[in-house]
């Protein structure tokens, strides 16, 4: 009786754990898409050495696929995000504050 009754409630554990791990993959997924498609709410002054990023179709889809893998390494998404960030026409104070990080590693990457 305890046997069926553990195998039973384990089964119901695993199930809501992975609905709550699904509901969160596509949560975090929909917020980046959402925040990835924001434009600046006023034309962005472009920094005195700030570029425009050119991107091709393939790059960009490339990049946002870096940004929502679920195992890509963190190094990684947050470079993808500082060129989708500058292509979208944010500067790189913006790009920086937006990302939690310092305005020199946004340049660096932006010259890279």
């Amino acid at each position: 009786m305890f046997g069926y009754m553990y195998t039973y409630f384990t089964k119901v554990g695993q199930q809501m754990i992975s609905t709550v791990l699904e509901m969160s993959r596509q949560f975090i997924d929909s917020f980046t898409r959402a925040s990835l498609n924001l434009r600046p709410a006023t034309d962005s002054v472009l920094e005195k050495k700030d570029t425009i990023i050119e991107l091709s179709e393939r790059q960009h889809s490339l990049l946002e696929g870096i940004v929502r893998r679920t195992k890509a390494a963190q190094g990684l998404v947050i470079r993808a995000k500082i060129i989708l960030y500058l292509w979208l026409g944010y500067n790189v104070s913006e790009t920086a504050h937006m990302l939690g990080i310092v305005r020199k590693t946004v340049r660096k990457w932006r010259e890279r």
